[in-house]
């Protein structure tokens, strides 16, 4: 065989790293507040932890709804002590639950499908998770 033969199998061998780690976050999305919602309006809904918007699905009754913006303020107090406390997004930080729960707003601004029913079942996902499914009244 030729040391032309042999190069796929080189690359091949190469390609093999078994000390690569890969971590994730995974966490449950929590919906802290949302309004009644009205049809192909603009609409604010609260929730932890987001991130920005192009990671961001918001479903409405199983329809994409368009995601305006994303806002976080007065966090940066909470986001500094999860970092010296080395605190993950996902996980309860208890040094810095006093900044985080009263101090930081994290809100989403979105624009709502035609909605036909009396309530509808709103589901965020974005890089941290999922959250529950929430039935929210619909304003006619």
């Amino acid at each position: 065989m030729t040391t032309k033969g042999f190069l796929p199998f080189i690359l091949l061998l190469c390609s093999c790293d078994e000390n690569i780690i890969v971590e994730e976050q995974y966490c449950s999305v929590e919906i802290t507040e949302i309004p009644s919602l009205e049809s192909e309006q603009e609409q604010l809904l609260y929730a932890s932890p987001l991130s920005v918007v192009w990671d961001t699905l918001l479903r409405i009754d199983g329809t994409q709804a368009e995601i305006v913006g994303i806002s976080r303020s007065g966090c940066s107090a909470c986001d500094t002590c999860r970092i010296d406390n080395e605190c993950t997004q996902c996980e309860e930080c208890e040094p810095c639950a006093e900044s985080c729960d009263t101090q930081c707003y994290e809100e989403l601004r979105f624009i709502t499908p035609l909605l036909s029913g009396d309530s509808a079942t709103v589901r965020l996902i974005n890089k941290y998770g999922q959250s529950d499914a929430y039935i929210v009244d619909v304003i006619q």
